[in-house]
């Protein structure tokens, strides 16, 4: 409680990035297990619960960049986010259930009733282990 609320901030901050980060040796962790790892933080008291809250409620369960498995076994990288649904982000679907990288991603929210088949993110996958360069699919639209 002695430490200024910005400076708690910075050091949150600070802690997210050092887990999404390789750093002496090492390898990062990903953005959603860096999130749980926080939250975790903020429940045994080492951040304020509210500041925890509010990273949670900016970043989204599945932070932009994510790779994520979807219900259908469809692979996605996670484009956008609202704070309101942070489990039902905006997605650019890559790949198809056997892998297969499809032509052009298929941009789609969860947040909105679509055509085609249900779809809802299953599990967070590390991007180095999959071997997909996500960085492609962030840029444009």
């Amino acid at each position: 409680e002695t430490i200024a609320p910005l400076s708690q901030l910075v050091g949150l901050v600070d802690v997210y990035d050092a887990l999404v980060t390789s750093r002496y040796g090492r390898p990062a962790i990903t953005p959603p297990q860096a999130i749980r790892q926080i939250y975790k933080l903020g429940l045994a008291g080492q951040f304020h619960k509210t500041q925890v809250e509010h990273m949670i409620q900016c970043l989204g369960v599945y932070p932009i960049g994510s790779l994520v498995e979807l219900s259908t076994g469809e692979r996605a990288v996670v484009v956008s986010t609202k704070p309101e649904l942070s489990v039902k982000p905006s997605l650019k679907i890559i790949c198809d259930a056997k892998g297969h990288p499809y032509p052009s991603p298929l941009l789609i929210d969860l947040s909105e009733p679509g055509e085609g088949p249900s779809r809802s993110i299953l599990r967070d996958l590390d991007p180095h282990q999959e071997e997909c360069g996500i960085e492609t699919y962030l840029a444009g639209p």
